[in-house]
């Protein structure tokens, strides 16, 4: 009997890590982002383009966050009138680019937010993640020269810092 429970925890506490651990790959450093911007610049451009035009959508997932559109952001964009090859066309460049989970509009700034890298799970506190942004109607401060060897003072974790790549692009690196 012991053994069988000893068995059950060590399962148990497997899986709840697999689980705090999935999308723990290495953090990308600034000069990745920056180079992986450039080498899909035409995507995010386009992308962010799309939800300008669409304005009725406010998040869409590539097929690593979604399931290869399928997923919440899915029916919402149907609904809204979205037709299934423009949803088929954000799945494939939000691929493209390399978001993780789901990119984000916000309509009243037309701020696109690209998320890159984002350990762990959503909500959580304690979690750092890596962004590309699209911010046109502002510029984002506090703008540090290089974001990968940046920590937060204490109780500053909520935070951001962004460092400039041109024009309306940045690399947001969050610590929540």
């Amino acid at each position: 009997m012991r053994a069988r429970s000893t068995r059950w925890l060590i399962a148990t506490a497997l899986a709840i890590g697999l689980v705090f651990t999935s999308g723990c790959d290495s953090r990308p450093s600034d000069t990745e982002l920056i180079k992986n911007f450039h080498s899909h610049r035409a995507e995010f451009e386009t992308i962010a383009r799309m939800f300008r035009e669409d304005r009725v959508i406010q998040r869409m997932g590539g097929s690593a966050a979604s399931g290869a559109a399928e997923g919440p952001e899915v029916e919402e964009a149907e609904k809204a009138g979205i037709s299934a090859l423009r949803v088929a066309e954000y799945t494939r460049l939000i691929d493209a680019v390399g978001a993780t989970r789901n990119v984000f509009y916000r309509v009243s700034d037309d701020t696109t937010v690209f998320i890159i890298w984002a350990p762990g799970l959503a909500g959580m506190t304690g979690v750092e993640g890596k962004d590309v942004i699209y911010a046109p109607k502002e510029a984002l401060t506090p703008v540090i020269s290089d974001t990968d060897a940046y920590r937060p003072a204490p109780g500053k974790q909520n935070v951001p810092v962004y460092r400039h790549i041109e024009g309306s692009w940045y690399i947001e690196h969050s610590f929540d």
